[in-house]
């Protein structure tokens, strides 16, 4: 496997599917279009390595590292990424439909209209994340620490953010109706544009004067819509 990984083309477009790669080492490694599908990749190193258009449903990233690695236009619907390095991973496009990252961190990462929609995340930690158009409808975010983040024109809507602290987050032109920042500390944010619509900020705190509940839309919310 190793021997093959570092020819030239690497892994791309090599059908792995079910595959026991624990602990493996693919750092810098080409896996374009290759087939992961259900394969075991816990505790592997991907850092560096070109993902983009590969298929890794069901697969197993549990304690995995992706930095600096890309997975554009990927389909990982339900993979497992739980305590992933994910610090500066490029995969505008990507599809996480019901993935679970739960205590995942990530700092630069790119996930641009990707498709996140019922994924779970709770316990991660984000700064200077770019979600800009993605989808995370029904997205668990719960206990999650989201720093400098862009949500910019993403449909949240249904999510949940309870207990999360948020601090200089940009949410501008998305759509949260339903969303749940419940008990949530929100700091910095600007909600201009958003669609707010049955939205709960019960007992929610945030800077600037904000009061969660009582006045999301006059402080809180900056002028999005509710």
């Amino acid at each position: 496997m190793l021997r093959w990984a570092r020819q030239p083309g690497g892994l791309a477009g090599r059908k792995l599917a079910g595959t026991n790669l624990r602990g493996i080492d693919l750092r810098g490694v080409d896996l374009t279009g290759a087939d992961l599908s259900h394969a075991d990749c816990s505790g592997a190193r991907f850092d560096g390595a070109c993902l983009d258009g590969s298929l890794a449903d069901g697969c197993r990233f549990a304690g995995a590292s992706l930095a600096d690695a890309s997975a554009c236009r990927a389909s990982w619907t339900g993979a497992d990424l739980s305590d992933a390095n994910l610090s500066r991973f490029q995969a505008t496009g990507i599809d996480l439909t019901r993935a679970v990252l739960d205590r995942s961190k990530a700092s630069g990462m790119v996930l641009r209209d990707a498709r996140a929609d019922h994924s779970r995340w709770r316990g991660a930690r984000w700064e200077d994340v770019v979600t800009c158009g993605a989808s995370f409808v029904n997205a668990d975010f719960r206990q999650c620490r989201l720093t400098g983040c862009a949500f910019d024109g993403a449909r949240l809507d249904r999510a949940t953010f309870r207990h999360s602290c948020l601090r200089a987050a940009s949410l501008r032109d998305s759509s949260m109706r339903g969303a749940d920042f419940t008990e949530a500390s929100c700091h910095r944010l600007d909600f201009a544009g958003a669609d707010t619509a049955g939205a709960t900020f019960a007992g929610s705190t945030g800077g600037g004067g904000a009061r969660g509940v009582q006045r999301p839309v006059l402080t809180l919310l900056q002028g999005g819509r509710a």
